[in-house]
Order: structure tokens, then sequence, then C-alpha cells
């Protein structure tokens, strides 16, 4: 549903080529657990925010990362590259409001799976938030063009975040690596 392109042409190992193709058999619910899980394990000794080293004290930032709840530290990697981003400023719990209290099952699974509903909701969230904070309609609900833009933002808000996550544990295990820099 996201029109960002994640086609990227990767030079991979034999292993890394299995991995991908049995993946590829699993089927949809099997492989949004699979990446669940997998997102969870990483998390157990890796930070998901992808910008830590912003901060002249990030070491610090990094511990109390790592001793929050997993739908705080998924939070750290919220986007603010997106029209759906800026509703944060309207309402701190926008994802709370679009998935529940537990937003981590949508945010570590698949796009495969459930994704319509999940950027549906996201999308009924960010109008919900504008009307409750009385702020201007920037959306005509009953207009159908208007929502299905809300609604390719919202994928894209997903996409975005989900990204983000994989680049802070990716940027984790680097720091990990080499310790010096």
């Amino acid at each position: 549903m996201s029109n960002l392109d994640h086609s990227v042409q990767l030079s991979l190992t034999f292993d890394e080529s299995r991995l991908v193709r049995l993946f590829r058999c699993l089927n949809s619910l099997d492989r949004s657990v699979f990446l669940h899980q997998l997102h969870l394990k990483l998390m157990k000794t890796h930070t998901v925010s992808p910008e830590l080293e912003r901060y002249a004290n990030w070491k610090e930032h990094e511990v109390e990362e790592m001793s929050s709840d997993v739908n705080e530290r998924l939070d750290s990697a919220r986007p603010h590259q997106t029209e759906i981003a800026n509703a944060n400023d309207l309402t701190p719990c926008l994802s709370e409001m679009a998935w529940g209290c537990d937003f981590a099952e949508v945010l570590l699974g698949t796009e495969e799976l459930q994704n319509n509903e999940f950027v549906e909701s996201l999308s009924i969230a960010y109008l919900r938030a504008h009307h409750e904070a009385g702020a201007e309609r920037c959306y005509d609900p009953n207009d159908d063009d208007q929502i299905g833009y809300l609604n390719e933002e919202a994928a894209n808000y997903l996409c975005y975040w989900r990204e983000n996550i994989v680049r802070g544990i990716e940027q984790s295990v680097a720091r990990k690596a080499n310790p010096s820099s």
C-alpha cells in the first residue's frame, strides 16, 4: 500500500539468501509472527531509536531507552517527516487512539497482514485528534479522494516508522561492533 520503494538491490550472502527464501515459504500470519519475534529478540540487546547520536550524551539516552517498555521504545522511532506526524502536536497518543495500548504488534509484524485496517484506524485517529483539539478540519471525511490521500499518508507514516525501527537496530549493532566511534 505504501509508495515507498524498498526493492533495493542487495548483495546477499548464501545464508541471507536462504533466510529470504525460507521467509517467503511462510504464510502471512507466520511471516508476521516471525518478524515480531525477531524484532523483540534484537530489542533485548539493541536500541531502536535511529537518532541517538544526535544527543551529546547519547549513551545515557541508550541506557534510558533500554530500561523502557517496548511501546515507549518504539515510540522513540516515531517518524517526523510525514503529514500524519504533525498530529503528534495535537495528541501524543495517536498510535494508542488508532491501535490500542499495545501497538508493537502493528509495528513489528508484516505490512501484508491487516495493514489496510491499521492504516484506516490511523487515518480515523488523525481526524479524531484534529476534531478533539478543535483544530480546523483539514480533510473532509465524506470526500473519497481526500480520505484516499490521508490513507496513503498513513501508510507512508507506518512504513517510515517500521523503517526507523530497523535503522535504529542497525545503528545500535554498528555502535556495539565499533564502540570507540
